[in-house]
């Protein structure tokens, strides 16, 4: 049995602890909300003193990040693997929509911190610098899906005119929007509303249509 250096046991019990961190603050987020939480609570619930808290994120927001980034990064690999389970690009874009919303029902804290950091991109009131690490990390989340379209032109089931990126955006941005107005379903007073499942599967088709090869069905 090979022992590791004592740097390299004193790198993992930094790795645990920081992981414990962020644990704490992801349980505290998901009760409380982030503008609910101070460092002070953070440090209580992961039984640390405040001062070795602030060695290992300088503020709150440094937190916020670093659970953002868990969320990102399981979204990314589900809609990886669901995607590897097919062969042609337009069965693996269609495979990452349904991945996605897997996603939001499984894990709906991190979705909702996904488009709670989407939102405060958007109006600014992220620091430049996380901003920056939640734009990086949504770019390397979308590169599969941008893969996936690539796929799909050389194998001719996704029309040729489709230019990569932009269609990998449309597909990410159309399905969030979808998801989140899935959420908000209800069932109205002697006349039910569509259900989450018919409302995703008639937009993942209507997008798959819309980018499909149909000359190749002719």
């Amino acid at each position: 049995m090979i022992v590791g250096t004592t740097a390299e046991r004193k790198e993992k019990e930094k790795e645990e602890r920081r992981a414990s961190i962020v644990d704490a603050a992801e349980r505290l987020f998901s009760v409380k909300g982030y503008d609910s939480v101070r460092m002070d609570d953070v440090a209580k619930e992961a039984k640390l003193a405040k001062g070795t808290l602030y060695l290992y994120f300088e503020n709150k927001e440094a937190l916020y990040i670093a659970v953002v980034l868990r969320g990102v990064a399981l979204l990314g690999e589900m809609i990886g693997a669901a995607m590897a389970r097919e062969k042609k690009g337009i069965s693996k874009t269609y495979a990452g929509g349904l991945a996605y919303y897997e996603f939001s029902r499984k894990y709906p804290f991190y979705f909702g911190m996904l488009l709670d950091a989407q939102q405060r991109s958007a109006v600014g009131t992220l620091s430049e610098t996380v901003r920056d690490e939640f734009l990086h990390a949504k770019h390397r989340a979308l590169q599969t899906t941008v893969e996936a379209v690539r796929v799909g032109i050389a194998d001719g089931t996704i029309r040729p005119t489709a230019e990569p990126r932009k269609t990998a955006l449309l597909l990410m941005e159309a399905t969030t929007a979808m998801i989140r107005t899935s959420h908000e379903v209800h069932v109205t007073r002697g006349s039910p509303t569509a259900t989450r499942d018919e409302i995703v599967y008639f937009t993942l088709d209507m997008l798959r249509q819309a980018i499909e090869n149909k000359e190749k069905y002719r």
